[in-house]
């Protein structure tokens, strides 16, 4: 059964996308060659500035002489622009007029379809999108592939109740993701005030590191506790249950520097062979794509039995907090010292000889403790955050899933307050 030949709706009708498209309009983008065509007043959009839905500003602008010199069109403020290459299946609004390069179309919708509809329909089609790309190394999606694309009509009154509810899902998912940046943001100024300047201190010297408070010292990493390795757990050695383990890659996901959940497992046999992890270890990954990334740690502050694949390097620490530990190793002083241990090409690694060198500052314990657990409730707030706007992104695709398709009638979803 194709995707046209699905039951439809009472009132609703099949459409092929490209029939009720009024037009499909291109841009382009001006020489670079001529400077006059660039640094104007003239927002210049490109799949780099997709970064979001609802967009206001554009990484680059241009002038009017370089729009009459290119086949760049400006487009006019709420209209739905798509990527046709790179970034497929991406659909956003900007809330004024811009330009846009060769990557992106503007899509005006006939008077039938409404734009914020259409505009949720490319949010629920995106993968669908992505998978039709064709194209060797970049991937992009022909125009007569986009139109032939099947689209669910209800009357555009309907069309309009079921955006405002998509919509309303959109502002609270908002609200949430400038709370977390407003975190994050607060987050590292803490940071690097606590980390360097440390609490109620008035009287400070040079170090290795910069200016500290006076009762602070600098050791390196050799002199904090005693290094160790993971041993190999491969991908096919992983069980749905078991005992959890931490994969190196797996260190590059984690959003805050604290395990906090493990999402791999092992049988007790593979667990015998493996490396196990104690309380208050620090795990950093041995491997990386990148200097930023190599070198990035987690602390470990449970007692729960857990174990260490290959490529991670283990600190135990033998004085200190592993919290606060953990926080300096992420930060800034830290990476800027790891990106001078990182070693190859293609596969960044660094090593425990390397990693021993590292210098950390030491106040006394109980005002390590005391910024660990600042900064440790900051990380809960962040998580709280991330938890909140996962529940809402799961909403949405549920409410797409039901609204877009007619399982769910807009009436139906008003009497269940389920936005309440």
């Amino acid at each position: 059964m194709s995707q046209m030949d699905t039951e439809v709706p009472e009132m609703w009708k099949k459409a092929l996308l490209g029939d009720v498209l009024d037009r499909i309009v291109g841009g382009g983008t001006p020489s670079r060659d001529n400077t006059s065509y660039w640094f104007g007043d003239l927002p210049w959009a490109t799949v780099k500035d997709l970064k979001g839905l609802r967009l206001s500003t554009t990484e680059e602008t241009i002038t009017e002489d370089g729009l009459r010199n290119s086949a760049s069109n400006i487009i006019p403020a709420n209209t739905l622009i798509i990527a046709t290459r790179m970034a497929l299946g991406k659909a956003v609004l900007f809330d004024k007029d811009v330009a846009i390069n060769q990557d992106l179309k503007a899509i005006f919708p006939k008077v039938e379809l409404h734009t914020e509809y259409l505009f949720h329909w490319f949010q629920f089609k995106s993968d669908l999108i992505a998978s039709l790309g064709s194209g060797s190394t970049v991937k992009g999606i022909r125009l007569e592939v986009l139109k032939a694309l099947s689209i669910l009509l209800p009357p555009v009154e309907e069309q309009v109740m079921i955006a405002e509810i998509l919509s309303t899902v959109d502002e609270k998912i908002e609200v949430i993701e400038e709370q977390i940046t407003q975190t994050t943001e607060l987050k590292k100024g803490l940071m690097q005030r606590l980390l360097t300047k440390g609490i109620g201190h008035t009287q400070f010297k040079d170090s290795p590191l910069g200016e500290i408070p006076e009762s602070w010292e600098v050791k390196p990493l050799s002199m904090v506790g005693e290094f160790s390795k993971g041993k190999g757990i491969t991908k096919s050695q992983l069980t749905e249950s078991g005992l959890p383990c931490i994969r190196y890659g797996e260190i590059y996901t984690i959003h805050h520097y604290i395990i906090k959940k493990f999402y791999s497992f092992i049988p007790t046999e593979i667990a015998q062979e493996s490396k196990l992890i104690q309380e208050n270890d620090i795990l950093f990954a041995g491997s990386g794509e990148t200097l930023e990334e190599i070198g990035k740690c987690v602390a470990y502050l449970d007692n729960q039995e857990a174990y260490a694949g290959g490529d991670i390097i283990i600190l135990s620490p033998t004085e200190g907090s592993s919290a606060f530990l953990s926080f300096f190793l992420n930060s800034n002083l830290a990476i800027k010292q790891r990106r001078k241990m990182g070693q190859g090409n293609a596969v960044v690694h660094i090593y425990s000889r390397d990693l021993a060198q590292l210098l950390v500052p030491f106040p006394p314990i109980k005002e390590q403790e005391q910024i660990a657990t600042t900064l440790l409730t900051i990380d809960e707030k962040l998580e709280i955050l991330q938890i909140r706007i996962e529940n809402y992104q799961e909403l949405k695709k549920g409410l797409m899933q039901q609204l877009l398709t007619g399982k769910l009638r807009v009436n139906h979803l008003i009497e269940s307050e389920v936005l309440a």
